[in-house]
Order: structure tokens, then sequence, then C-alpha cells
């Protein structure tokens, strides 16, 4: 990906810079994804030797030592000592003072010299990766498409809805908003965005957003309602979602309601998608559109699965 392919193709004439190597390792440093981590960071290390003015990027705060003094810390956490001693003692060589290496030295040399057992990668990080890395093929037998012409806007601006199963009520309307709307959301949510209190999951932004704060949010309210049929609590927030990549939202935190709005304020290059595994549903951001189901039973349990490439917005209602 950082020489510009991604599965197999060609997607950019131009490889990745040093920093962007490098910030992808920061990010999975900081969730703990070790293993990853350490592979972006030499990928960083290997294009700043490679680079042919790489003091330029000391302005950025990404030195040479600063890329060595984070593969200390991802081979320290994936239990790789050895490796972390290597990296440790070529910062100590640019930096013969460095008080936290030459702390931590004696701490690595202890832990290599004792039996350490690797363990394994948690449970559920396994299963998403198998969730988001498996084929849905479509089920097309007995499923619907429809124009929806219930309501005085729906007359004016009928909405093209797909009914995804017969199994749940799970279905998606496309081009339920325009460029103009969302963009006013966006505009709206990004003075608001803020990192989730009380989450192990730190990948992404969110914004609540009042249904009193601007006439955007009624709108938005009102187009759900005339979809779905269905009542709104005006007191719940519509909540506006932004991350990168790496990054995803678990939608299970709004569930608990009838019914649960996702809508797509962007499109991306890959990843980001929303998975239905008892449904053997997978559902692909389309900006515009809105993917609503019917919290009726275990069969709607879902995922998002993370963002590979782009940059992902997408805003969620729960509904009466």
């Amino acid at each position: 990906m950082a020489g510009g392919i991604l599965r197999g193709k060609r997607y950019s004439r131009k490889k990745w810079e040093p920093n962007e190597c490098f910030m992808f390792g920061l990010v999975n440093l900081y969730v703990k994804n070790y293993e990853t981590a350490e592979y972006w960071l030499e990928l960083a290390l290997f294009y700043y030797d490679a680079h042919r003015n790489p003091k330029q990027f000391e302005t950025m705060v990404m030195k040479y030592v600063t890329i060595l003094e984070m593969l200390v810390e991802a081979t320290k956490g994936f239990g790789r000592f050895s490796a972390s001693m290597e990296h440790a003692l070529e910062v100590l060589s640019i930096q013969p003072d460095h008080p936290y290496m030459l702390q931590l030295l004696p701490k690595l040399q202890l832990l290599e010299s004792q039996p350490f057992k690797r363990t394994e990668p948690e449970g559920d990080y396994v299963k998403l990766k198998a969730l988001c890395a498996k084929s849905y093929p479509r089920k097309v037998n007995d499923l619907h498409c429809s124009y929806l012409r219930s309501t005085s806007f729906l007359q004016l601006a009928a909405i093209r809805m797909e009914q995804l199963t017969n199994e749940a009520s799970v279905n998606i309307y496309y081009g339920l908003f325009n460029d103009e709307e969302m963009e006013a959301l966006k505009s709206l949510a990004r003075p608001e965005l803020q990192r989730p209190k009380g989450s192990k999951n730190f990948t992404y932004k969110i914004a609540q957003l009042s249904h009193t704060k601007h006439d955007i949010i009624r709108t938005v309210n009102q187009r759900i309602q005339d979809v779905s049929g269905m009542d709104l609590n005006e007191e719940e927030n519509l909540q506006v979602i932004n991350y990168g990549m790496a990054g995803r939202y678990d939608l299970e935190d709004s569930a608990g309601s009838p019914a649960t709005a996702l809508i797509f304020l962007s499109n991306v290059q890959q990843g980001g998608d929303t998975v239905f595994p008892f449904l053997s549903v997978l559902v692909k951001p389309q900006k515009g559109s809105m993917l609503l189901w019917r919290n009726s039973d275990w069969s709607v349990l879902h995922k998002s699965c993370p963002l590979i490439m782009g940059n992902m917005w997408v805003a969620t209602k729960r509904l009466n």
C-alpha cells in the first residue's frame, strides 16, 4: 500500500513519505497492535534512509532517532526484546546520554534472559479480522427494490430503497441526502468532535448534535422519519462520527433501541464496511445513502470494519 499498490492494482503513482508510514505506525502503537506498528515503523526508517533530503522531516518532530525510539516500544510490547535492545543501542550511539534508553536497557537485558511466552491476539480482534475478510455473496431470491412515495416530500423526490435480506428488516436508502446537506452536517460537527470517554476504542471522534442546534439536524431527523415511518425521539442526539485509516466505530454503542439508522456522509477507497455476520450481509459505504435496521433479535448483531484507505464520515440516530 505504501508503494502505491493495493490488492494487486496500482492506485497511486506516488509512494508514501516516511512521515506517513511513521504516523500509521504510531496509530498501531497507540492501540497496542505492536507487530503491525513495528512493520510500519521499519518502513518509515527505510524510506527515511532512502529519501533525498531526510532533514526536512526534522521540522515535523520526526527525526531518525524518534523512529528508533518508537521501534524500541513496538518491539518491546510484542516481546521481541533482543530487537528492542538493538534499537535502544542504536539510539544510544546517536545520543549517548539518552536517559530513558540508559534506564531501559538493563530491563530489556533481564527480560531477554528470562523465558517469555507470547500471548495470542485477543479473541475479538481475530474474529473481527475474519468477519471483514470474508466474502459475502449477494442473495437476490425474493429480495426487491422499490421507490418510496409515502409522504409529501417523497412524492416530490422519490427515494430508492433496497431490501438486503429476507431474514430481518435491513434496508438501504440511496441518495437520501445531497452534497450540500452532508457538508453542512460535517461543518456543524467538526468543532464538536471529541474522543470517546469510557470506551476501549479510541480510533474515532464523535459529535453529539441536538435538534435545537441547527436547521440541518431537523432536516435529517425529518428525512429519517419520512422513509422509516417511525417516530423519532427529538431529545435523542444525532451522532456524527469521523475516523481515518485503521479507525472504526463500534455500532453496538448505538443499540438498545427499536431501530438504528446509519447515514454515510462520505465515500472511502477501501474498508469501513458494516457486516451483519448472522445474515451474511456486508454493506459498503455509499455517500448520501442510509442503512436502517430494526433491532428485532440477535440476527442483526453487526460490526464495523476498520477503514483501510480514506476518511470516513457517518451519522447515527436511534429510532423509537
